[in-house]
């Protein structure tokens, strides 16, 4: 007796459609999969140049308004997450989330909001924005953070 080498077939017991579809199921799932891996605040990577006097441009475009309503209480989950997702980056997004764990140790009331890496009065600078509020409040301010490489403040500012 010979048995047919029917090979064409990687799982015989699904149809043509069903394969087929399963196919496009992977597909689909590997096209949004990308999209759904950057979390955390906006990261421009290579950011433009700035001095101190023009860096406020950067505050002003920070959009607060997703967290004007969220309570201050739960401004140290959020933070946590968006430097979870800053790390999530690659490189350039660890070692900037790292820098603001570091320097920014007790913030427990602010959430980053925007991240740049920027050069600042000449210097290689991280500027960040972050949402803030009073204790018992929302995030509904914003607060600039001008850093150079070391982490020393170069440029501060709220609003």
């Amino acid at each position: 007796m010979v048995i047919p080498d029917d090979r064409r077939y990687l799982v015989p017991h699904l149809s043509r459609a069903a394969r087929a579809f399963a196919v496009l199921a992977l597909v689909a799932t590997a096209a949004l999969l990308p999209g759904c891996s950057h979390k955390g605040p906006p990261f421009v990577e290579q950011g433009s140049t700035y001095t101190t006097q023009t860096v406020d441009a950067v505050y002003d475009r920070a959009d607060v308004s997703k967290l004007a309503n969220v309570s201050v209480d739960k401004a140290d989950a959020l933070r946590h997450d968006a430097l979870t997702g800053l790390r999530s980056r690659g490189t350039n997004g660890a070692t900037v989330a790292d820098l603001i764990t570091k320097t920014l140790q007790s913030e427990q009331r602010a959430v980053p909001i925007y991240v740049e890496l920027a050069t600042v009065s000449g210097k290689h600078a991280v500027v960040l924005v972050e949402a803030v509020g009073k204790p018992g409040g929302t995030l509904d301010r914003k607060r600039l953070w001008v850093f150079d490489e070391g982490g020393n403040v170069i440029y501060a500012g709220s609003r």
